[in-house]
Formats: structure tokens, C-alpha cells, sequence
């Protein structure tokens, strides 16, 4: 699957969610008595294996934090990256994931606030960033939206919650 087609399959569960809350059927959760995974991504490397296993659709609820500078273009950015826009996409440097070693990347960012409305007209209502779903089977690697290498510093913490079943 083309790493554009992810986003937009991702970005099209985005409205399907917030629908749930409104017909009456409960918005997906992170499952607070699931004891959560927490991965270190340093910014000397192009990825990091998290010891985690996911398979195909499974809900993961993601949170990152921490800040890198990039050497090669001495700049700093954040889990959204340099120019990425928090619920919409990531932007050079941010937090991406992939299934197994050889997975399409597909964007997370920090996911630690609300999401801004994507809906062109009013009333415009943030929600809660949604659950990530597993693109396939295998091990959840984390990197960098377009990796640069060099003498970088810094890391994410990021935060691997299940969603409540």
C-alpha cells in the first residue's frame, strides 16, 4: 500500500470515529489497565524496534513527546515534525511507524492534544486524537518522517497504549 493511500485510508477513520460518539456507540479508548509500551526514539538512527507485535487492525493509541535537532539542517522539531500540522500530517523529522522491516511508513506525530475539526464549514468541534490501525502483522518499528543523517541529538518518548475492546 502506497504511503499516500495509507494517509487518506487513515485520515477517512478520522470522521467515522467522531460519527460513533454521535450515533450513540462509544469513541474507541486506550485501555487503561493494559500496561502501556514505552519506546525511546533517538534521533541517531533511522528506526527503532518497540518490542511490540501488532496485527492487522488492531486499534493502538499513541502519544509522543521530546524534541530532536537535526545536524544536517540545524533544525528542531517536535513529534509533528517542521511543518507538519497535528491531525493532518507530519511534517520532516516528525514520528512515523511501520509494521515489520520492510512496512510502509505511516504518520503519528504527537497525538497529545485534541485534533483540529477537518470539516470545511461550522461549527468546527476539536476531538480526542483517534486510534492508529495496525496496516498488517509483525513487529512496530518508530522513526522519522524523511530521516536525515548526521551528528543529531535528541529523542521522542513515545507511549503504546491498546485500545479498550
Amino acid at each position: 500500500m502506497s504511503r499516500a493511500v495509507l494517509r487518506l485510508a487513515l485520515w477517512m477513520a478520522m470522521p467515522g470515529i467522531s460519527a460513533c460518539a454521535l450515533n450513540g456507540a462509544p469513541a474507541p479508548e486506550p485501555d487503561r489497565n493494559a500496561t502501556p509500551v514505552i519506546a525511546r526514539v533517538a534521533a541517531n538512527r533511522p528506526w527503532t524496534e518497540t518490542a511490540l507485535t501488532v496485527h492487522i487492525g488492531e486499534q493502538l493509541f499513541f502519544t509522543a513527546t521530546g524534541e530532536i535537532h537535526w545536524a544536517a539542517t540545524d533544525a528542531r522539531s517536535g513529534p509533528d515534525g517542521v511543518g507538519g500540522v497535528r491531525g493532518w500530517h507530519v511534517g520532516r523529522g516528525g514520528l512515523v511507524g511501520r509494521v515489520g522491516a520492510g512496512g510502509e511508513p505511516f504518520d503519528i506525530g504527537s497525538r497529545t492534544a485534541p485534533f483540529p475539526d477537518k470539516h470545511p464549514r461550522p461549527p468546527h468541534h476539536a476531538h480526542p486524537p483517534p486510534p492508529i490501525t495496525a496496516p498488517g502483522d509483525g513487529a512496530l518499528f518508530l522513526g522519522f518522517e524523511r530521516f536525515l543523517p548526521g551528528d543529531n541529538q535528541g529523542s521522542y518518548e513515545v507511549t503504546i497504549r491498546p485500545a479498550r475492546r
